[in-house]
């Protein structure tokens, strides 16, 4: 991410397996997260050119696969390869919740978080979402016990305590991965 995101109203956008080629002409997917999209109508999106190939460029992408996702998921704004913005419609749109962790890091929703918990347990581990009218922790998926070292699965229910996020818990999280690239 190579602004501030915190500026603003500020969205990522994840695509699950994006088809791709290979040298061969052989098919094959890959997923991916876009930062400071432009958000319009209808679901509809857009990005510069210039960050979509540093934001690709800086997960990992070689120049082929750029030219693939450009070719292949994303539409010209004038209908012209060397336009410099694209249109797209992504699997999923998050926003930015405004509040950053312990680290600095922004904190998005469906990020997962990991915060300390009480003097039985070290920490649990949540997924930020937006409930009630405000960003919260309600969907714990774990929690590890201090003394045993045992890592409690509470995925499917079960007690945990849960809050509206504020800046001043939020300084206290560290965001260890999102829901779409950590799914288990």
């Amino acid at each position: 991410m190579t602004k501030d995101v915190l500026n603003r109203l500020s969205f990522r956008a994840y695509f699950e397996n994006a088809t791709l080629y290979d040298e061969d002409g052989n098919e094959y997917t890959k997923s991916f997260y876009l930062y400071d999209i432009a958000i319009y109508k209808d679901r509809d999106c857009g990005i510069s050119r210039k960050d979509l190939e540093n934001q690709l460029e800086e997960q990992g992408f070689s120049k082929k696969e750029i030219e693939c996702i450009e070719d292949y998921e994303f539409d010209c704004y004038d209908g012209s390869w060397e336009s410099q913005w694209f249109w797209f419609v992504p699997s999923v749109i998050e926003q930015c919740t405004g509040l950053k962790d312990k680290n600095g890091r922004p904190i998005f929703e469906g990020d997962i978080i990991k915060k300390p918990y009480n003097d039985f347990y070290e920490y649990s581990i949540h997924v930020i979402s937006w409930e009630d009218g405000a960003y919260t922790t309600k969907r714990c998926l774990a929690m590890k016990n201090k003394k045993s070292g045992e890592l409690k699965d509470c995925s499917n229910g079960g007690f945990c305590f849960s809050s509206h996020v504020t800046q001043d818990l939020a300084n206290s999280f560290e965001v260890i991965g999102n829901v779409h690239k950590n799914a288990e």
